[in-house]
């Protein structure tokens, strides 16, 4: 008989299979969650003109924002745990009735690195995008505004023209701008938070982008961890609905035992 490795969920006394850290389902599941890393770039995109500012109730609107993030992510996690500790069981149980069990099928049970090997590989692109803008991010200069309609009716004039070709020169549109709006898309609400501050504040955000754009990763990841907590309190759940059923009918019978026994009825 093919050896195994059975896990036992924390709360829970039900064993299941251990599966391998990678399965053929990884390479699914990590571009299914790189999906919702761009989805929620859009968010913020969307949300980030709502929640600017300096006030306390953008502070408040920025870091309830990330904590729901992380929420989100946590809980997709620990979903993807506790089915992994479902099909673990159920893998279990065919290998103790002598039934066969491939190898893909072993791998896809849970394994307490899947969450965060997934959750990293999902984040790899961003990873990278983000930590090559952190190398060659400047400190973002002052840009002057438009110049007055009674200097712009002057602009023939070179010897007034020329000092003021500083706000005359539009800067190219460098593919570092474009990288610059992905980044800070990414990292709305910290921008939002810390942005503020000035150009140094600013700076220090896209420099640490890459530590920021993990956080999701590693919500999910200590999700998937905790998914075995999940499936055990499924089963607590199943236990307890099966002792109110026990209870309600050892109730009734007990009231139906105490009721009189009915005599012959009387004819008339």
């Amino acid at each position: 008989m093919t050896k195994h490795n059975p896990g036992t969920a924390p709360e829970a006394g039900k064993p299941y299979l251990t599966g391998s850290p990678v399965d053929q389902q990884t390479p699914k599941a990590a571009l299914s969650l790189f999906a919702t890393f761009l989805m929620m770039g859009f968010v913020y995109l969307l949300l980030g003109g709502m929640f600017g500012g300096s006030g306390w109730y953008a502070v408040a609107l920025n870091v309830a924002l990330l904590l729901v993030t992380w929420l989100i992510y946590y809980s997709l996690g620990q979903s993807a745990g506790a089915q992994a500790v479902n099909h673990g069981e159920i893998m279990l149980r065919r290998l103790e009735t002598e039934r066969e069990v491939s190898q893909a099928e072993r791998a896809r049970c849970y394994h307490p690195l899947k969450g965060l090997i997934t959750g990293l590989l999902a984040a790899a692109p961003l990873l990278v995008l983000t930590a090559v803008f952190a190398l060659i991010t400047r400190r973002q200069m002052y840009t002057p505004g438009m110049l007055p309609s009674w200097v712009s009716s002057m602009s023939s004039r070179p010897d007034i023209l020329e000092p003021l070709t500083v706000y005359t020169t539009v800067p190219p549109f460098s593919a570092e701008g474009v990288v610059r709006i992905i980044v800070r898309m990414l990292v709305m609400p910290w921008i939002n938070l810390f942005g503020q501050g000035g150009a140094d504040q600013l700076l220090l955000v896209e420099r640490l982008a890459p530590l920021l754009i993990l956080l999701p990763s590693l919500c999910y990841g200590l999700g998937y961890l905790l998914g075995t907590r999940e499936r055990a309190r499924v089963h607590a759940n199943i236990e307890e609905g099966k002792r109110r059923q026990r209870r309600k009918a050892n109730r009734a019978r007990r009231a139906k035992a105490k009721q009189p026994a009915r005599g012959p009825e009387r004819l008339n």
